[in-house]
C-alpha cells in the first residue's frame, strides 16, 4: 500500500510536498531550541566621572544653599494685624487735640509722652471704626453667672394659708355622701348620711350603706344576694353572689325584690353627691335606731346566701 502511495505521488509529481514536511518536522525542535533567551547577568550602570560642573549651575547651587541658610523667606516682617500708618497718625493727632482743648494737666509739661500709649483706630467690616489703646489690650468681659434657682414654694394648708402640712386626700372620716331611696328619682334626698345606714323594700332589708372608699372614689353599699340588680353600676361578685355595689357620685342603681305575695317591688338608689371636705358632727344624720343594731342588720346580710329568707327590719330589736 505505502509503495502504491508513492508511485502514485511521483507520477502526479505530488512528491515535494511531503518532503517539505517531513523537513519541517525535523527543523521544528532545532528552532524552538535555538530560541531560547539565554540568561546574561545585569551589572549596574557604572557611575559617571566626577568632574566640575559647568559655572552656571555652580552659580545656582550656590544661590539655592544661601537661600536655604537664610530660612526661604525674604522681604522684611510685617505684622498683619497692625493698623495702616495712615489710621495711626490719625489717631495721634486726635489724641493731641483733645489733650489740647482740655488743657495741660498739672503732672505732665508735654502734650504726650513717649510711654503714653497711643489709641489705635481699628476699621469694622460695616465700615464703623473702634478705638483702643495699643498699649492696653481690651480686657473680656467676665462670664455671666447663672442664677440660682428658686426655692420650691411651700405646699399649701387645706385651710388655704401657707403651711408645711399639704392637703390631704379625702378618707372615710372626712366625707360625707349624699343619698336618694325611693320610687323614683325624684325621692327624698338623705344628706350625709352615716356608715351602716338601712335601705328597706317592704321592710325587708335590701341594702346597707358600708362606706366611702377614697381609692375608688364611690360609696360601698352591700346588698341582700337575693335583689335583682339594673343601672349603670355592676355588681361586685363574691364567690358568684352579689354582695357589693360600688356607685360614684352622680349615678345610681335599681333594686328589685319580689315580695312574699310574688310581686315585684322596685327601688332606685342614687349617690347624688360626694363631699370630699370634712363633715361637721352636727350636719351628718345618726340611724334611725341604734348603731349597733345596724351593725347587726350588716352582719346578718354579709352571711346570707341565695335562697335565703329576707332579713326583716326588726331582725336585731332587744
Amino acid at each position: 500500500m505505502l509503495r502504491n502511495l508513492l508511485d502514485e505521488l511521483i507520477r502526479r509529481r505530488l512528491w515535494p510536498i511531503p518532503a517539505v514536511a517531513l523537513l519541517i518536522a525535523l527543523a521544528a525542535p532545532v528552532l524552538f531550541l535555538k530560541s531560547t533567551p539565554a540568561v546574561v547577568p545585569t551589572t549596574a550602570p557604572a557611575s559617571p566621572a566626577t568632574g566640575s560642573l559647568p559655572e552656571r549651575a555652580q552659580r545656582l547651587l550656590a544661590a539655592g544653599d544661601a537661600g536655604a541658610t537664610r530660612g526661604g523667606a525674604t522681604g522684611s516682617s510685617h505684622d498683619p494685624f497692625e493698623p495702616p500708618a495712615s489710621s495711626r497718625a490719625r489717631a495721634v493727632a486726635a489724641a493731641r487735640a483733645s489733650k489740647a482743648k482740655d488743657g495741660p494737666s498739672k503732672d505732665s509739661s508735654s502734650d504726650a509722652s513717649p510711654t503714653d500709649p497711643i489709641p489705635v483706630v481699628i476699621q469694622n467690616a460695616d465700615g464703623s471704626a473702634a478705638a483702643s489703646d495699643s498699649g492696653s489690650p481690651s480686657t473680656p468681659s467676665a462670664p455671666s453667672t447663672p442664677s440660682a434657682p428658686s426655692a420650691p414654694s411651700a405646699p399649701r394648708s387645706v385651710d388655704g394659708g401657707s403651711g408645711s402640712t399639704p392637703a390631704s386626700a379625702p378618707s372615710v372620716r372626712t366625707a360625707s355622701v349624699d343619698v336618694r331611696f325611693g320610687k323614683g328619682v325624684d325621692s327624698h334626698l338623705q344628706p350625709s348620711i352615716a356608715p351602716r345606714e338601712t335601705f328597706f323594700i317592704h321592710g325587708k332589708l335590701a341594702a346597707v350603706f358600708v362606706k366611702y372608699s377614697p381609692s375608688l372614689d364611690k360609696a360601698v353599699f352591700a346588698v341582700a344576694p337575693g335583689i335583682v340588680i339594673t343601672g349603670p353600676v355592676r355588681c361586685r361578685l363574691d364567690h358568684g353572689v352579689c354582695r357589693y355595689l360600688d356607685i360614684p357620685a352622680g349615678s345610681y342603681t335599681r333594686l328589685t325584690m319580689v315580695t312574699a305575695d310574688g310581686t315585684l317591688a322596685r327601688r332606685r338608689l342614687d349617690v347624688a353627691r360626694i363631699d370630699r371636705t370634712p363633715a361637721s358632727a352636727d350636719t351628718t344624720t345618726t340611724a334611725a335606731k341604734d348603731d349597733s343594731e345596724n351593725a347587726c342588720l350588716l352582719r346578718k346580710l354579709k352571711t346570707r346566701n341565695l335562697g335565703d329568707a329576707p332579713i326583716d327590719r326588726d331582725a336585731c330589736e332587744r
